[in-house]
């Protein structure tokens, strides 16, 4: 089981380096999402790294249903799934999770620094093979167990650079959420923004809580920022409105906007994950491994 701590005073937000917040220190702050910003932190009784993730929203239906999936991912013990080694969800003013600190560059970070749009170079394709089938291995109990990660996206993807080490997900505890119907004039927020461009159609159009066939949308997403060095949709400062409409009349790739010199074959890796209809997709990450290897061998 998770360790709850009991209650206590945190200190306000936002929190700076040295403070302490519920028997961590805070380090330096990381990144903030929908529900509220991440710090690293150092625990003052083990001495261990950590992410803090303080929430900024807890409402009762969503901490229940956070509680309820993280029984099932404890149950699930999949050894790609990172989860939160402490929490308190009664904490004041902001509830939190200390998440293990994870070494290595997330996926996001790596497509950025190494330019994978050159993927004519037969080591780097080789490697981008290598964790797209690390991360279907990773989501595969996931998916056998009928849960998606619902916001599957290279920053939530700790891809080792050599190597068969595991791929480890980020953030799968959280459960998946929909785009609301209601907020077709609201601006996409910075820190919702790396999620909504790896949403399928049927997400962000249809207001549908993410699962498993969106999920297999989402690799597809993946693998195109990989192949072609740019986000799938470029919904920045868009409403989401507009972005639904984008969705609608668009399509992220159509092959030969791929870099002639990648694999033929690869380059068809993407539409085939990335049909608008969810039942021309691969049903989950077992059948996408599959056609990687079907496409590649």
């Amino acid at each position: 089981m998770i360790p709850m701590a009991s209650t206590a005073e945190l200190s306000p937000a936002p929190v700076t380096a040295g403070a302490v917040v519920d028997g961590y220190r805070i380090a330096w702050p990381l990144h903030g999402g929908p529900r509220g910003p991440s710090y690293q932190a150092v625990s003052l009784e083990t001495g261990r790294r950590v992410s803090l993730k303080l929430l900024t929203r807890c409402e009762p239906e969503w901490r229940e249903r956070l509680e309820e999936r993280l029984a099932a991912l404890i149950e699930l013990k999949a050894p790609g799934i990172v989860l939160p080694v402490a929490m308190n969800l009664d904490a004041t003013p902001s509830p939190w999770l200390a998440i293990p600190w994870i070494e290595g560059e997330n996926l996001g970070e790596q497509l950025r620094a190494e330019q994978y749009a050159t993927l004519s170079d037969l080591g780097r394709m080789e490697r981008l093979r290598e964790i797209l089938e690390a991360l279907c291995r990773a989501l595969e109990p996931l998916h056998l167990a009928k849960l998606a990660h619902g916001g599957l996206a290279p920053s939530k993807i700790v891809a080792p650079r050599a190597g068969n080490q595991p791929v480890m997900l980020l953030d799968s505890f959280f459960p998946p959420a929909s785009c609301p119907a209601d907020m077709g004039d609201a601006v996409i927020a910075d820190d919702a923004l790396p999620f909504v461009e790896y949403l399928a159609p049927e997400v962000v159009i249809g207001g549908n809580e993410p699962d498993i066939r969106s999920e297999v949308w989402s690799i597809g997403a993946v693998c195109l920022e990989a192949l072609v060095n740019v986000s799938p949709w470029s919904f920045e400062r868009l409403t989401l409105g507009e972005a639904r409409r984008r969705m609608r009349t668009t399509h992220p790739l159509r092959p030969q906007t791929v870099d002639t010199r990648v694999n033929r074959r690869f380059k068809y890796f993407p539409p085939l994950t990335m049909f608008h209809l969810p039942e021309r997709r691969p049903e989950s990450a077992l059948e996408v491994r599959g056609l990687l290897t079907a496409l590649l061998s």
